[in-house]
Order: C-alpha cells, then structure tokens, then sequence
C-alpha cells in the first residue's frame, strides 16, 4: 500500500458519505438515515475502484478527469429525469414511475418484489421473471435493495452502480486503444464515449447495457495484453465472458467472437506455419455459419414479431407499407433502424419539450458518427497493409454487421436499435476517432463530401417532417423525398470521384 492510499481512502470515504447524504435528500426531500448510508457506501466503493483501475493502468490525470467526467454526469442525468419525468415526460406508468426505458421500469419494480420476497436471488435466472430474460441485472439490482435498501424502494441506487459500469472500462480503453493507434486516436475515442449521448443515457437508467459495454472495454484490453501475460489473461478473459453471459448471453457470444478474432490477427504472424493459419481461419469460417444458421430461425420470427410491431405503432410506417412491395418492407425496416434515432423527426415530430430534448441528443450523437463511420473506407486507402489496417477492416466489418443485425431484429424500433448498436460503443469510437483524425491529417476532402450527403439528406427529411407537422403545404411523398435524396447524394458522390479522377490524369497517376 503507497502512502497516498490512506489519503485517498479518507478523501473518497468523506465525498461518499457527504454525496450519499445529498443525493438521498434531493431524491427522496428528506435526509434518510438507511437511504444516506447505502447511497454512500456504493458511492465509496465506486469512487475506490475507479481510483485503482486509473492506478493500476498508470492512466495520465486527464484520463481521471474523464473517468470523473463520465461517472458524475451519468448519475446526475440519472438523478435528474427520475425527477423530471414524472412532472414533464409522458402520461405513461414508465414516465410517471421516473423510468426512461420501459425495460429498466419493468426489472428494477421486479428487482424490488424479488429482495423483499426472501427469496434466494438465484431465481432471478429462472423463467418466473419477465423482466430480465438472463438475470443478472435482476440478481444484481436485487441484492443492492436487500443489503443496502431492505424497507424503500430506492431505484437511484442502482444508477449509482450503471454510472459506475460506464466509467470504470475507460482506463482499460484507453490503454488499449493507444496500444495499437497511438494516444491521440485513444484519447479522442475515450472522450466519444464519455459524451455519447445513448451510452449517458444508458448509464443514467437501470439497464445492463452499460455494465455490458464495460465488460467489454476491460475485455478489450485483456486481448491487448494477452502476449504479455498469456495465462493470466486467458483466466481474466473467460471470468469476463461468463460474467457477461449472466447478464445477456447473446451479448457474450459475438463479443467472445470479436476479441478472438482480435487476438487472432495480431498473434497469427506468430504461428509459422501456414496450413495452421488456415485451419484457424476456415474454423472461424465454419463457426460462424453455424452460428448464423442456429440464429437463423430466431433471428427471422423475432424480426417479424418487431416489424409488426413497430408498423403496429406508427401511422407513417403503416401509410408506407401500403405502397412498398411486401419483399421490401423488411428492409426498408433495416435501413429505417440504421437512422435511428432520426434526427429530423427529433426536431419536428410534436412532442413534450423534455423528450424532444431526449430525442433530438440522441439523434445529433449518432449523425455525428455516422459519416466518420462510413469514411473508414475511404481511409484505408491511406492505411500501409500491416496490423492497423487489418485491425480498422475487421472492426469496420464487425460494426457493420452488428449494426445490421441490431436493425434486422429490432425491426426499426426507435429505441431498440441505437441501445444494440451501443453495445459496441469502444469499437464505433475506436472507428470514428481513426476516421476523424485520419481525415484531418490527409486532408481527405471524402470526409467533406459524405458531410454533405448528411447534410442533404437533413435538409430534404426535416423539410418532410416540418411539413407533416405544420403542414407548410409542400405536398411531397416519403418516396419522392426519397429518391430526390437519394440522387442529390449520387451527384455529389459522382462529382467527387469524377473530380479525383481528373487530378490523377492531370498528375499522371490515372
């Protein structure tokens, strides 16, 4: 133990035990003795680990500061709607309870009736809850409220450990991230996923994604270090995946598959022979045809089930059905789900002012990311063959056929989707912190132009939406606006290649 341990344990108890006290009085407009302690005492525990994890990856200051940054805006924003939205959010039971997400309503009131039944909280992962289909998060959530919070229901407790999950990967990330793309990438990348605004609102509701997201960023840096302690790190990785499979099993098997393969393309230079090599790649071939044969099934009547669903709830999805042809409608969900959460109808649908704010946060955080993502193509191409480049391709491939996975089984559900694709948060801020920075560095006017195409697909769907809700008298059909997007976009990605073929012939490089 340094010297600077008593000190630190000292300072964090009194923060804990001061913020535990504050927090209980301004959630629940009295200062409760049971409330005060148990808000301290997770408060402390939290503010201890972050303070190792930052210690034991020899994290600089700043990164402390983004830890700090990512924990405390999690909580307040937590903190702050379970306030606001029974005053300002919908006439909903979610809404008037303080939840933002129905699935975060439905197992924390579960999580409560499990701790105060007296119950064993293995029956959190049987069929008797609806609520968490793997339950973890309900075991978890459970045994907060009977250890520390046995009398009230006290749903804040659980932000304090979500706030916790979202923070204490960053460390890890970083270190990881640097590792293999130098620390400007690591650092941009670290800060996109203190601010992105799905993962702080994940991280400010009871839900699992952010411990997920967690685990999978301390999951990353175990891969990065695997050559240096082999074994250790193998331990380290299985722990990590059996924890994550008791909160979502379907979330520990792609990611085991992504930090094998990982793994796989920074060790294979290693094995020296070559028919070994392509054993391992035509297994990771067979393995994952058999995985999506097995999902096949699943995957076709869970999306079925979504579409109709969200077709069911939407009016304007029903109205384009009718003139879509049925092998179309399934992707033109896909596609839908991709732009969701969409920012125009953010901005214009009629809404509360609290959700409109919600929405329209949620929706600037994914169209900011969305060029840098599809620019990652475009900056390979100044990418040398070696481990970087086979890194940022098979990360590109992953996030992408995640992305639409998420969006095949969500249906085009505007809260599904963006939640799904968030689970691979490091790996879309790995992407988009590259893209960025590789864009700046080569001058890469293709940045400019996908910008472009964002900006007129913007202008053409927000005057739609404008008019669907102030009826401006521009009578223009979803399809119309569609396919005047879709050639204004074409224009300016032509113009673009044929403008870059004209320089090459000019300097006789064509």
């Amino acid at each position: 133990m340094s010297s600077a341990t008593p000190k630190v344990i000292l300072l964090v108890g009194l923060t804990s035990l001061a913020g535990g006290f504050a927090l209980t009085g301004l959630v629940e407009g009295r200062v409760s003795l049971q409330g005060g302690l148990g808000s301290a005492v997770l408060l402390a525990a939290a503010g201890f680990l972050l303070w190792l994890f930052l210690k034991f990856t020899t994290s600089p200051r700043w990164v402390g500061m983004a830890v700090s940054i990512a924990f405390l805006i999690r909580l307040l924003v937590g903190v702050g709607l379970s306030l606001a939205l029974p005053v300002w959010g919908h006439e909903s039971d979610v809404s008037r309870a303080g939840y933002l997400f129905f699935d975060a309503y439905t197992r924390d009131r579960q999580a409560w009736n499990l701790a105060q039944s007296g119950n064993s909280l293995l029956g959190a992962f049987g069929n008797e809850f609806s609520g968490d289909q793997y339950g973890g998060m309900l075991a978890l959530s459970a045994l907060v409220y009977r250890l520390l919070s046995p009398e009230v229901h006290r749903p804040y407790l659980i932000l304090i450990l979500t706030a916790f999950a979202a923070a204490a990967a960053l460390p890890f990330f970083y270190q990881a991230v640097g590792k293999y793309f130098g620390a400007s990438v690591a650092a941009l990348a670290v800060w996109m996923v203190v601010l992105y605004p799905e993962s702080v609102l994940l991280g400010a509701s009871q839900m699992r994604d952010p411990i997920l997201i967690g685990l999978g960023g301390v999951a990353f840096w175990m891969v990065s270090r695997w050559q240096d302690a082999p074994r250790r790190m193998t331990a380290g990785l299985l722990l990590i995946l059996t924890v994550t499979a008791l909160f979502s099993y379907l979330v520990a098997l792609p990611l085991a598959g992504v930090l094998f393969l990982w793994w796989w393309i920074e060790y294979s230079p290693q094995v020296k022979q070559p028919k070994i090599r392509r054993l391992v790649w035509i297994g990771v071939a067979v393995a994952g045809a058999v995985i999506l044969l097995g999902m096949a099934a699943w995957l076709r009547e869970t999306a079925l089930w979504d579409a109709r669903l969200t077709e069911a709830g939407s009016g304007k999805i029903q109205a384009l059905f009718k003139s879509l042809p049925d092998p179309l409608e399934l992707p033109f969900l896909v596609v839908y789900g991709l732009l969701q959460p969409v920012l125009p109808a953010a901005l214009f649908d009629p809404s509360k002012p609290l959700w409109t704010v919600i929405s329209s946060l949620r929706s600037l955080g994914w169209y900011l990311m969305l060029p840098l993502l599809g620019y990652v193509p475009f900056g390979l191409r100044w990418q040398r063959p070696g481990l970087q480049r086979s890194l940022i391709f098979l990360t590109l491939m992953v996030v992408l056929g995640w992305s639409l996975l998420s969006s095949f089984r969500a249906g085009g559900d505007l809260w599904d989707n963006p939640r799904y694709r968030t689970l691979l948060l490091p790996w879309l801020a790995l992407l988009a912190s590259w893209a960025y920075l590789t864009a700046r560095q080569y001058r890469d006017v293709w940045l400019a132009r996908l910008l472009a195409c964002e900006g007129v697909f913007l202008l053409t769907f927000g005057v739609w939406y404008a008019n669907r809700s102030f009826r401006l008298g521009l009578e223009l059909s979803f399809l119309q606006v569609a396919g005047m997007t879709g050639i204004l976009c074409g224009l300016i990605l032509a113009a673009g290649y044929w403008h870059d073929w004209r320089q090459r012939i000019k300097t006789g490089k064509g």
